[in-house]
């Protein structure tokens, strides 16, 4: 005896059926649908129960307007192709068969609708049908005329009459009909390498109509059927007449005069050569002084805002510094360090003709300055992708990494051996988030009193640069992170003037 193939039950069958299964009550309305079904109307078996069969009819489909309640004891044989909509409001195209749902009394208790999804078939109709309308109107509206022949080289179809005389009979005839037996035999030569290699060939040829010459351009394709076997050629002929015989008006022209223009030419391509050099040279000389003139102004603008910048920071610093410095040595000291930073980076903007700088290599090169200052060296870690700064904000930078390196050798991982530094920095929400972490320091058991140095840095940090500065005191040493806007399009257009940060220590 033969075995099952399978242990899966009815209801598995008809959970996992590829078409739709819909069961309707004697009022139309659900009561199962399987999921194939759901997934078809875009909703779920659950939220369709109770749902009646006539909200997902489309108004405009052949059962809109039918007794839905009757359409649930109908009986439909045959498939009727209906348009439904899913719970979008998408179109749903399907394909509907009806069978009544007998009760115990042998009456009919409901209806079940078989619904196959036609929306592919659909769309490739309706891509075939717009296929079809391009290529007529392309064909249409070509200049020139497409034909097929078959294998004995008969014509079997064109797209249009042939000009000048459309009457004439084209269909069942060799190009014999056209022209000469041994043009003929050269075409037909073309025409069999095309469909025996099924590479394509142009040729150009002439016939004769009234008397009078008609050029025509041709163009050979291999025709072949569904099955790939070869059943003829596509062709295409353009009338080239008004152009051969404007070519051979201008050929004539041309040798009457070509004497002449050769003379005139050869004259007038030396002059043109020595002018197009002169031109050349003034061009480039224009280019390179306009250049130069633009970059002159450019740096004036940047050095006259970086000048007023330095000074009104350091009559700031002079002026906080009056008020907290203990004895002139510290005074001095701390104008010193400052100064030095703004000589060094200014240096460095030197070197790159005042334009932007890396961030890498400007943490690399305050950093590298300011060594000689540290008690101890300590291993630094510098990682972070590039990222340019305008030369308007390198300078406030650069004293903040100042402030921060000289409370390192004070206090940090710079001030005894085995100190470690990490800085890091990562694009942030339109800002640069730049890391100053310490490792290795002392430890700080007191809290931390607000400096100087913390003052102006706060005050670089929002004036000049557009963020903000957080400072955390850990048991392994200092964390500094510093949010700002590393360049700006205004910096490359105009230079507005800012000062420095002053101080308000007391």
């Amino acid at each position: 005896m033969a075995q099952p193939v399978t242990n899966l039950s009815l209801g598995d069958l008809v959970e996992n059926a590829h078409e739709g299964v819909w069961l309707l009550d004697a009022n139309s309305r659900t009561m199962y649908v399987n999921e194939q079904m759901a997934r078809m109307l875009g909703s779920t078996a659950d939220a369709l129960r109770g749902r009646a069969f006539h909200e997902f009819v489309h108004e405009r489909a052949p059962l809109a307007g039918e007794d839905e309640p009757k359409l649930a004891l109908l009986e439909m044989t045959q498939p009727k192709e209906v348009r439904l909509k899913r719970e979008d409001g998408s179109d749903l195209w399907v394909s509907l068969k009806v069978r009544g749902l007998p009760d115990g009394n042998g009456c009919s208790s409901g209806s079940a609708v078989l619904v196959l999804d036609l929306s592919t078939q659909k769309q490739e109709q309706e891509a075939l049908r717009e296929s079809e309308r391009r290529f007529r109107m392309t064909v249409s509206n070509s200049p020139g005329i497409i034909f097929y022949q078959d294998t004995d080289f008969k014509i079997t179809w064109v797209s249009k009459p042939p000009p000048p005389k459309p009457d004439i009979r084209v269909i069942g005839v060799t190009d014999l009909a056209f022209v000469g037996s041994d043009e003929s035999a050269r075409l037909r030569e073309i025409k069999r390498r095309v469909m025996e290699t099924g590479v394509g060939e142009r040729t150009e040829t002439v016939t004769w109509i009234d008397g009078n010459p008609l050029y025509l351009e041709l163009a050979y394709e291999q025709r072949v059927d569904e099955d790939g076997k070869v059943i003829g050629l596509i062709g295409y002929a353009r009338n080239m007449t008004d152009r051969k015989l404007a070519e051979d008006q201008l050929r004539a022209l041309n040798e009457t005069l070509e004497q002449r223009v050769a003379e005139r030419t050869a004259a007038l391509q030396a002059r043109s050569e020595e002018l197009a050099s002169s031109q050349g040279q003034l061009r480039e000389s224009e280019k390179h002084y306009r250049e130069l003139a633009d970059y002159n102004r450019r740096l004036v603008r940047e050095l006259e805002h970086r000048v007023r910048n330095n000074l009104s920071g350091l009559l700031g610093l002079i002026a906080a510094m009056r008020q907290t410095a203990q004895d002139v040595g510290a005074f001095a000291d701390a104008i010193e360090g400052r100064l030095r930073a703004m000589a060094d980076v200014h240096r460095l903007l030197a070197t790159t003709g005042w334009r932007a700088v890396d961030l890498r290599n400007l943490i690399t090169h305050s950093l590298g300055a300011m060594q000689h200052l540290a008690s101890w060296p300590a291993a630094q870690s510098i990682e972070g992708p590039p990222i340019s700064v305008s030369p308007r904000r390198v300078v406030p930078l650069s004293l903040i990494l100042v402030e921060w390196f000289t409370n390192s050798c004070k206090y940090g991982a710079h001030s005894r051996s085995g100190g470690k530094l990490e800085v890091t920095w990562e694009p942030h929400d339109g800002l640069v988030r730049l890391t100053w972490q310490e490792h290795g320091g002392p430890p700080v058991r007191e809290s931390v009193i607000p400096s100087l140095g913390s003052e102006l840095v706060n005050g670089f940090a929002t004036r000049e640069l557009g963020g903000h500065c957080e400072t955390h005191i850990g048991p392994d040493g200092a964390t500094h992170v510093l949010e700002f806007v590393a360049d700006d399009m205004r910096d490359r257009e105009t230079l507005t003037a800012t000062t420095l940060p002053t101080s308000t220590a007391k």
